[in-house]
């Protein structure tokens, strides 16, 4: 992404590299644009009280040009913001103090967004179904009758040793096209719906991010589906979370046996289970779950979506963008204090774990004990089939065992080797380094096998001797 002599010299005065500059730049736009829908106002509204050209706005939004000062303390006026955590925000002003000042800010608005996470919140929902509001929202859509489109929900459940309500499969077919899918899956994504609080123009789009679904790629799933709910092949399958959706405390539910707890933090690399063994132990507790992931596209949309954790474009402003807010709201997480208590939280971004963790530090004021810290290790033959998974979903093509995948598989090893000194140094914090229990997959070779219920199996396994271990804590 371009930018100026100036903003190099800001970061370096912010104390930042100037390699981050334009990361800084990025967020700030994100923040920007979020307050724009916030505020109903269009970019040529906006532009036309700060006093310049949509066009201006617009290249500093998308980074390709550094932002002036008066600008910007021009916007923070109109849009309530602090035009002093701007300045720093942006690397133009910097002291220790300065840099304590913004991250206050930063974990203030990062705390109001955690508490508003819900989909539609101002509407009133037809039903408790996350995914029945999901289909109402495109149903409801101005576009929805000349689309075609043909909804129907279908509950999903994982596990087959240990079977339960995993999720809602969305169905979105249509019949007599001849659309492709990814015609199909660009038409749904683009019906307009009505909006909400936030988003005054949204797009069907905006609403999955909302739920924390996500639309399936996998062409081993969808053929099964396709074949079990006899659809077209231009169907687009959405999964709705509902054991892995964003949930609150559970006053109804507590269980006695967390009480010398104050949160529990869950990584892992991707597809190693950190989610589901979360989801699980915060279910049986009876408190609140995050997934980091997730939690990031349902506040920040932009429907962005790593396969796997396989980055498409991760040095992209979206991709950049995704991976900042991973990193703060992963540091909220690990401060009970600041997000709540009685919460598990899924560290599943496993690039940005690692940098969060690694920053801890012993704090005298704070009894870390009741925070402890779990890391899911997966074998190197699980890593190996993540990797020949991902490769299948490359854009441009892949294989497993192709070039690109051995080295991703390479990188796998490193990077969970990194997460676990991380969570091994984390100081006065308690912590659990446990293999994952091995799925029951007939043929680890075969990366086209659809690895679901095993998978989920294994996670649910796993999630007890977590319970066990963190339950034994209160004798220690």
């Amino acid at each position: 992404m371009p930018y100026d002599r100036s903003t190099t010299m800001a970061a370096r005065r912010g104390g930042h590299r100037p390699e981050d500059a334009s990361l800084l730049q990025a967020a700030y736009a994100s923040d920007i644009r979020a307050d724009m829908a916030r505020e109903g106002l269009s970019m040529n509204a906006l532009a036309g009280k700060i006093g310049i050209k949509p066009g201006t706005l617009k290249g500093y939004l998308d980074g390709n040009s550094a932002w002036p000062i008066g600008i910007i303390q021009t916007m923070a006026r109109l849009l309530g913001r602090s035009s002093e955590a701007d300045l720093v925000a942006l690397g133009y002003s910097s002291s220790p103090l300065a840099q304590r000042f913004l991250r206050q800010q930063q974990q203030l608005s990062l705390i109001d967004r955690l508490r508003r996470t819900a989909l539609l919140a101002d509407r009133e929902p037809l039903a408790d179904s996350p995914g029945a509001q999901l289909a109402a929202a495109a149903l409801t859509s101005p576009e929805a009758l000349k689309s075609g489109i043909d909804l129907r929900l279908r509950p999903l459940s994982r596990g087959r040793r240990h079977s339960m309500p995993f999720a809602e499969l969305l169905i979105a077919d249509f019949p007599g096209t001849d659309l492709d899918q990814l015609q199909a899956r660009q038409r749904l994504l683009g019906l307009p719906v009505r909006p909400w609080r936030g988003q005054p123009k949204p797009a069907f789009s905006d609403a999955i991010d909302y739920s924390g679904a996500m639309v399936e790629e996998g062409e081993d799933l969808l053929s099964r589906w396709r074949a079990e709910y006899k659809t077209s092949r231009s169907a687009v399958m959405i999964i709705v979370p509902v054991l892995l959706a964003t949930r609150p405390l559970d006053l109804d539910h507590l269980s006695p046996e967390a009480g010398h707890l104050d949160a529990v933090v869950v990584t892992s690399l991707n597809w190693g289970g950190s989610a589901d063994v979360a989801a699980l132990v915060a279910r049986e507790f009876g408190w609140a779950y995050t997934s980091i992931g997730r939690l990031v596209r349902e506040n920040f949309g932009g429907s962005y979506t790593p396969y796997g954790g396989l980055f498409e474009q991760p040095l992209s402003l979206a991709g950049r963008s995704f991976q900042l807010n991973c990193q703060l709201l992963g540091e909220l997480l690990l401060d009970p204090g600041l997000t709540g208590k009685r919460r598990v939280s899924a560290l599943d971004e496993p690039e940005t774990a690692v940098q969060v963790i690694r920053q801890l530090r012993a704090d005298p004021d704070q009894d870390h004990t009741r925070t402890p810290l779990i890391m899911l290790r997966m074998s190197s033959r699980r890593i190996e089939w993540t990797a020949g998974r991902r490769a299948m979903a490359r854009p441009g093509g892949g294989a497993p065992h192709d070039e690109q995948a051995i080295a991703d598989y390479e990188h796998l090893l490193v990077l969970q080797d990194d997460l676990t000194r991380a969570v091994e140094a984390a100081p006065d914090r308690p912590h659990l380094i446990l293999d994952i229990t091995e799925p029951e997959i007939e043929d680890y070779e075969d990366t086209s096998t659809d690895s679901t219920d095993p998978d989920f199996d294994a996670f649910a396994t796993t999630s007890k001797n977590v319970k066990t271990w963190l339950t034994s804590l209160a004798d220690s």
